[in-house]
């Protein structure tokens, strides 16, 4: 009887590692059954295949009343005894995702993932358009952990009154919020050991006795207690670790973040967790991953960060008040309106991109001639696919950059959408849903900041990961089914006109004119795997003389006498030139290629070192426009017109409804253009003919009165940060969109601003000599400490700017640093190679007079040994010999490679 007893007693209160077992074996039973698309929508309580909209109550978080809940909610549903079914379901899941059993946590994950059905999958290079997602579960399932949490939020508030009452709360009801969702995941990415067990895990025996508030409110209090021990289990050695190695829930849980983040309600509950830090620490967990060295977490890290990026519509928005995100909801990937031959800006810098439908013609039948002996080649197929998806790109590129009418509305009113302007509430009757929608609006660009303010290394990080998940890994240079990646002959004379040559097309009629690496065209190609960049006449090849041919082209750009750019502020930054065209005819071309060599820099993780203005680079991204975007382009005009006139108003000013027509004052000196007026604006809107085009107008420049001041502004800040440079802009902006697609670019709105682009594609601005050296590496352990080592980084604390710079090219092939620093170094694949120091081999490392040798695409660089007194006293005597053969070295080999 006594054995008897004993047994009831374990069966009634089991060992804890077998409660985990059994909760394992229930979650996989749910996970299995949502499989399935009728009896996900079964638990889920859906019936509609139509996404549910968020309820009021919980899209307002300042509705947080228990008679408003019920009243608005629980009174109104059709199935009676099934009211909290779902939303105990999914908060139990939520529970579960603190369980101290890892495997308990690894197939919760599992299971919420099948609950919300396929991942998202818009868009990427393995993405299978044959995949359905459901939108309802996925929905269904946010609602459901918002409204469990709201549910416990009221319960603890109840618990709150009646246990403290008005004079305070007690402190076991307020040390923590209720554990959502996004905190539950956030712990889990951010665990580092197996998290430590709840005081109760489930503890009822049917699931009609859970209790919501009960169930996220305790879990929450005792999330860092200690299990406490279990009552008869006195013979037992204790709770039973999971058997096998710990499975990696990091993995999964990256999966539900992006799984969560493919619903725009998804994303808000996810990066609207401010009150209790869950959002940052999710972020926080994600950009930990992705800076680390496992390439797989790294990867899917990137994926959900990107898919939390995603615009934040809402649920009855028109899509053409936002920037193009092509494959987003019911967008082709490849289908484009041609609403766009309208505007002559974005027609010519199409015909520039080499993207309209003549020179599309001309790549495809260059891609049928080169399988023309093999017409059933299923690489034919593919290339003809990459081509036409390239060019749609670039089209929906050079039609975005532009601003359509956020521009105009901007400049007339100095708001880019309606619900951002003031309300006159006598003039509207629904001037409290306009006010619902413009708090709405401004509460998502507060949420999103978690995204924009994280550490520029995890935004190059990112970037380099979502390139690559469209484009795949960098090869060296072998040729991969399905990555053939780009090769290159170049000359070094003319980089710039060379450049424009391979992203020419072939001559349809000439027979041999298939694109190679000898005939114009090849750099069309989506650069998948990488380009390969060979100079003529030399045996050099690698990443290095790539690094060399951008820094060739970035110089040639930049050169004055090709007029292509402008700086206002010391040759520091640069902006199109809107006078380009007066010097070279075709300098739409440049500009067009320029932007496709930025992007392919981007995705090979180095730089081009063309520092472009971060109000140019805004434009590249869709960003609003501002006043402030002037700063950037022209600092003395800002300061002397745009903060004056805003400071002292127009009085005694004499300013007209006019700029200059010629910054330079060389090709059309003291001619001016007129600007459009509002009512100008206003009229080309509704659809009537106003003479000129990129705002500007050719009708009498009247004076500028106070009241239009601020609409001036706008205007003159247009006119130099785009409209005067519309064409320029349009062509950049096709090439960069030929490589980068639409459904990135949108990813990078949410992620990056003008100056994270500017940065990432130029690189550090300056060279930080203690960064160099903490990131540095040795080949062999002593050279850390050896004196040949102490004197080469002695000489560099000498050596001048440019001095640095050259031996950073001889060793790297950079010219800057890229940006994050040192630490981000890349080498032949594109992977993390850092800086290395190391010795000539013997014997040739002691010899007199020997010079250093890089091999610069790995990053290594091989000094002579030098004998400490042998040229001086100390390390000051071999420093100076160090930095003479460091000079000569330089000197004669800054340019140029050999294969070795």
């Amino acid at each position: 009887d006594d054995d008897d007893d004993d047994d009831d007693a374990r069966l009634s209160n089991p060992p804890q590692h077998t409660r985990g077992q059994v909760l394992s074996e229930v979650v996989i039973a749910i996970a299995t059954l949502s499989q399935e698309k009728a009896w996900r929508w079964r638990l889920l309580d859906i019936t509609s295949d139509v996404p549910r909209s968020v309820p009021d109550f919980l899209d307002d978080p300042s509705a947080s009343s228990a008679d408003g809940l019920e009243e608005t909610h629980l009174k109104n549903l059709k199935i009676p005894g099934r009211e909290f079914l779902t939303v105990k379901l999914v908060a139990s899941l939520v529970a579960l995702l603190r369980s101290p059993h890892q495997e308990v946590v690894f197939n919760t994950l599992y299971c919420i993932n099948c609950l919300m059905g396929e991942p998202p999958q818009s868009w990427g290079r393995g993405r299978d358009p044959n995949r359905e997602e459901d939108h309802a579960a996925r929905r269904a399932l946010v609602i459901a952990a918002a409204f469990g949490r709201r549910v416990a939020a009221i319960g603890r508030g109840r618990r709150s009154a009646r246990d403290g009452g008005d004079d305070g709360e007690s402190e076991e009801t307020t040390a923590t919020p209720p554990h959502s969702l996004t905190g539950a995941l956030a712990h889990v990415l951010n665990s580092k050991k197996p998290p430590q067990a709840p005081a109760k895990v489930v503890g009822v025996s049917r699931v009609s006795d859970l209790n919501v508030e009960d169930l996220l409110n305790d879990e929450s209090s005792a999330a860092d207690e200690e299990p406490a021990p279990d009552e008869g289990d006195e013979g037992d050695e204790g709770p039973a670790p999971d058997e096998g190695p710990a499975p990696d829930c990091r993995l999964n849980a990256t999966l539900v973040v992006a799984n969560i983040a493919g619903d725009v309600e998804g994303r808000r509950m996810i990066l609207g967790s401010v009150d209790d830090g869950a959002s940052a620490a999710l972020v926080a967990g994600l950009a930990e991953m992705l800076v680390g060295s496992d390439a797989d977490r790294a990867m899917l890290a990137a994926y959900s960060m990107g898919e939390l990026a995603r615009p934040l519509r809402l649920d009855d928005d028109d899509p053409g008040t936002y920037p193009r995100e092509m494959g987003y909801d019911d967008q082709s990937p490849v289908a484009l309106d041609e609403e766009f031959i309208r505007d002559s800006s974005a027609k010519v810098a199409v015909r520039a991109a080499r993207a309209d439908d003549g020179f599309l013609g001309a790549q495809l039948g260059g891609v049928d001639r080169a399988f023309d002996q093999m017409p059933n080649h299923p690489l034919r197929d593919q290339v003809r696919e990459m081509l036409r998806t390239s060019a749609a790109n670039a089209r929906s590129a050079a039609v975005d950059v532009l601003g359509g009418a956020g521009i105009s509305r901007w400049i007339q009113t100095g708001y880019a959408r309606v619900e951002d302007e003031p309300i006159d509430h006598a003039a509207y009757d629904e001037a409290a849903d306009v006010t619902a929608r413009r708090a709405r609006r401004a509460r998502d660009h507060a949420i999103g900041a978690v995204l924009r303010d994280l550490d520029v290394n995890v935004k190059r990080q990112w970037l380099l990961e979502m390139l690559r998940w469209e484009l795949g890994q960098v090869n060296a240079g072998v040729p991969v089914p399905g990555l053939t990646g780009v090769t290159l002959t170049c000359e070094r004379a003319a980089p710039l006109e060379d450049l424009c040559h391979h992203c020419c097309v072939s001559n349809a009629h000439d027979p041999g004119g298939v694109p190679s690496s000898t005939q114009p065209g090849t750099f069309l190609m989506p650069p998948r795997g990488g380009v390969l960049v060979k100079f003529k006449g030399e045996r050099g090849a690698g990443a290095a003389v790539r690094r060399e041919w951008m820094s060739l082209i970035a110089a040639a750009a930049a050169d004055r006498g090709n007029l292509l750019f402008a700086s206002n502020d010391g040759g520091v930054t640069l902006h199109p030139n809107a006078m380009s065209g007066e010097v070279t005819p075709e300098h739409l071309e440049y500009f067009a290629s320029l932007g496709r060599l930025a992007a392919v820099a981007l995705y090979h993780g180095e730089t081009l070192p063309l520092r472009l203005t971060s109000a140019f680079c805004s434009r590249l991204l869709g960003h609003e426009m501002a006043l402030t975007d002037l700063e950037s382009v022209d600092p003395a005009l800002y300061r002397n017109q745009v903060v004056y006139v805003q400071e002292h108003g127009v009085g005694g000013l004499d300013l007209t409804w006019s700029d200059t027509m010629d910054p330079t004052g060389v090709f059309h000196p003291g001619k001016t253009r007129g600007l459009r007026t509002p009512s100008e604006w206003a009229d080309a809107d509704a659809g009537f003919h106003v003479e000129g085009a990129n705002g500007a107008s050719e009708t009498s420049e009247s004076a500028v009165t106070e009241a239009e001041s601020g609409a001036y502004l706008r205007a003159l800040v247009h006119h130099r940060v785009l409209g005067a440079v519309r064409d320029q802009t349009s062509a950049f902006a096709a090439g960069f969109g030929a490589v980068v697609p639409p459904q990135l670019r949108a990813r990078m709105r949410g992620i990056l601003d003008g100056a994270d682009l500017s940065l990432l594609i130029a690189g550090a601005a300056s060279i930080d000599l203690d960064d160099w050296r903490e990131h540095a590496a040795y080949q062999d352990a002593r050279l850390a400490f050896a004196f040949s080592t102490e004197c080469f980084w002695r000489a560099m604390e000498e050596f001048t700017r440019e001095e640095r710079i050259k031996v950073l090219q001889f060793a790297t092939g950079l010219t800057s640093p890229p940006a994050g620093g040192f630490r981000n170094l890349v080498g032949y694949l594109g992977d993390a190679v850092p800086f290395t120091l190391g010795e000539l081999a013997p014997p040739g490392r002691d010899e007199d007079g020997a010079l250093p040798m890089a091999h610069a695409c790995f990053n290594v660089l091989r000094l002579p040994r030098l004998v400490e007194g042998a040229f001086g006293k100390g390390i000051e005597g071999g420093a100076k010999e160090m930095a003479r053969r460091l000079r000569i070295a330089v000197g004669v080999g800054v340019q140029g490679f050999d294969d070795f």
